[in-house]
C-alpha cells in the first residue's frame, strides 16, 4: 500500500509567493487567480494585491487551510451564497417595512446589518447548511429561494434583534 504524503501547511510554506499561490490553486482544484479568489471568498484584486506585494496574510492562509480541510468548494460556495443573502438583507428588510407602513430611512436597516454583519453572515451560513441537508439542494440553489422564505427571514430578523448595536462596525 503506497504511503500518503502529508501536505505541508500553507502557513509554513517555504517557497515564494507565486509558488504558494500556485500551491493554493492546486489544492483548491482551480486554475486561475480569479477562481482562487472565488474559492476563498475574496475579490480577485485581493489575490492580485498579494501577488504584487509578494506576501499573503497569515489569516488568508489559515482561511484557505480551513476551507480545504472542511469541504473546500462546497464550503466556499455556501459562504458566497451567505454573503449574497447578507448583502441583500438591508434593502429587502427596508422594502418589507415600507410596504407595511413603517417610516424611516434605509440607513437604519443598512446600519443594523453592517454592525452585525459577521454574526448575521455566520447565521445565514449555518442555516444554509441545515437547508442543504434537509433539501439536498446546494447553497446556490437555495439562496434565491431563501429571500422569499418568510420563516427564514423571520428567523434572521429575530436573530438581528439579539445582536447588540455598538458605535463601531465590527471587523
Amino acid at each position: 500500500m503506497p504511503k500518503v504524503q502529508q501536505q505541508k501547511p500553507l502557513t509554513g510554506w517555504e517557497g515564494d509567493t507565486p509558488s504558494l499561490l500556485a500551491e493554493m490553486k492546486r489544492r483548491a482544484g482551480v486554475a486561475t487567480d480569479f477562481n482562487l479568489a472565488r474559492y476563498l471568498g475574496v475579490a480577485q484584486t485581493t489575490v492580485s494585491h498579494w501577488r504584487a506585494r509578494m506576501q499573503i496574510p497569515e489569516a488568508a492562509l489559515l482561511r484557505a487551510e480551513r476551507l480545504l480541510s472542511t469541504g473546500g468548494d462546497k464550503v466556499a460556495r455556501r459562504m458566497l451564497a451567505a454573503r449574497m443573502i447578507a448583502l441583500r438583507l438591508p434593502e429587502f428588510w427596508y422594502l418589507l417595512a415600507t410596504e407595511s407602513g413603517a417610516k424611516g430611512g434605509r440607513a437604519i436597516f443598512y446600519r443594523r446589518v453592517a454592525l452585525a454583519y459577521p454574526k448575521i453572515l455566520d447565521a445565514i451560513y449555518e442555516q444554509l447548511g441545515t437547508y442543504e441537508l434537509e433539501t439536498g439542494q446546494t447553497a446556490w440553489d437555495l439562496a434565491p429561494q431563501l429571500l422569499e422564505d418568510s420563516r427564514f427571514l423571520d428567523e434572521l430578523v429575530e436573530f438581528a434583534k439579539t445582536v447588540p448595536i455598538t458605535n463601531e462596525v465590527e471587523g
